[in-house]
């Protein structure tokens, strides 16, 4: 399973009785792949007897151990390319996913699923990208982890659509028509990729119904848009194209050559601006108030915060862990990880999205916090 918002919705259920979070990365049908098994039950173990010091009854422990074996006791279960699995489960449900990026092996038995590690996962920033060619139009919806191919309907199936009239050829050569009646000349329309055509404007009028079709198939006139195609095609696009989304970058490339994970990697640089727009946006907030009090970066502030609802925005570094503790509205950290711990990063995680608080992955800024009050 590939995780969504309604997953995330679901592992915020608050529930009675501890809740297991496995996590690892996974390697696919590499080298490493046989370890996968060995590392995931190794985790299953480590829940175990975690549920067994805090006293779980010995129902649930087995219960969740069934589960979670049963899940991956096929050697089909590992073949997967996903980089990472989170698996969650209580007594009696259970959930995992594949995820597409590497996480750190975990395994911990709380009040709370440890989400935290997915929040690059979050609400993720999509941009779309439209694959032009001489053989049709395909339209790919992308976030910075992949792209997914998005059904366009009415599209023209192909330039033959347009010029279906017309004779292609398959060299892509530039040359001139035969003499065409009264001794004058027809210009033959050359774009790489496309095919030669007597008639430029036949091109124009493919790519203008590509244009119309894909308008309709996006989620609004401002969703980021690349376009990519063999030579001229997509700077000819851009010219007819009404879409107030596109993207000021182009990929040339030819289309039916690629598949989707090529195109994805090679556009990823066109939309890094739109990709870390979230993050950007947060920290030019965060970095406007501080110093206001509406700001922190201390857990001991931050918990209590979250827990009444007052996170706006949280900014979440990948793989920060600190443990410790969180009664009567008062947190405290402890240096190495103790017997009943639970994770704090990960419950400020968890409360600030209850109550309706933006989380924000980000790479380079440490936990911090922008107050609504």
């Amino acid at each position: 399973m590939k995780f969504d918002q309604r997953d995330l919705e679901s592992l915020l259920v608050s529930r009675a009785g501890p809740q297991v979070s496995l996590l690892m990365p996974t390697h696919g049908p590499s080298l490493e792949a046989g370890q996968d098994p060995i590392r995931y039950e190794r985790l299953i173990r480590s829940a175990m007897e975690d549920m067994t010091k805090a006293r779980v009854e010995r129902s649930t422990r087995e219960s969740v151990g069934d589960q979670c074996r049963r899940l991956a006791s096929s050697a089909a279960f590992w073949r997967d390319r996903s980089q990472g699995l989170a698996v969650y489960a209580t007594g009696d449900e259970l959930w995992f996913f594949r995820v597409p990026i590497s996480l750190e092996e975990l395994a911990v038995v709380g009040p709370e699923f440890e989400i935290a590690p997915l929040a690059p996962l979050m609400d993720p920033q999509h941009f779309w990208m439209v694959a032009v060619s001489r053989s049709g139009v395909r339209l790919y919806d992308g976030t910075a982890f992949g792209v997914e191919e998005v059904t366009v309907k009415d599209a023209p199936s192909g330039l033959e659509d347009v010029t279906q009239y017309y004779k292609f050829e398959k060299q892509l050569q530039f040359r001139q028509a035969a003499t065409a009646g009264r001794g004058t000349q027809v210009a033959m329309f050359h774009g790489h990729g496309i095919g030669e055509i007597r008639d430029r404007e036949l091109v124009l009028q493919y790519l203008r119904a590509v244009d119309r079709s894909v308008r309709r198939a996006l989620p609004s006139p401002e969703a980021p848009l690349v376009v990519c195609g063999p030579g001229e095609v997509p700077g000819l696009f851009r010219q007819v194209s009404h879409h107030v989304g596109l993207i000021d970058r182009q990929l040339e490339i030819h289309p039916d050559g690629a598949g989707p994970a090529e195109l994805h990697e090679r556009s990823l640089e066109l939309v890094r601006e739109v990709l870390e727009a979230p993050a950007a946006e947060a920290t030019r907030r965060l970095d406007a108030l501080a110093g206001t009090g509406k700001t922190s970066d201390t857990i001991g502030e931050m918990l209590p915060a979250a827990s009444q609802g007052r996170v706006d925005t949280l900014l979440v570094p990948p793989s920060d862990r600190k443990w410790g503790l969180f009664e009567r509205g008062t947190a405290a950290v402890h240096a190495e990880r103790r017997p009943g711990d639970v994770e704090l990063v990960n419950l400020i995680v968890v409360l600030t999205l209850r109550h309706g608080g933006q989380v924000v992955s980000v790479g380079d800024r440490p936990l911090t916090a922008l107050f609504r009050y």
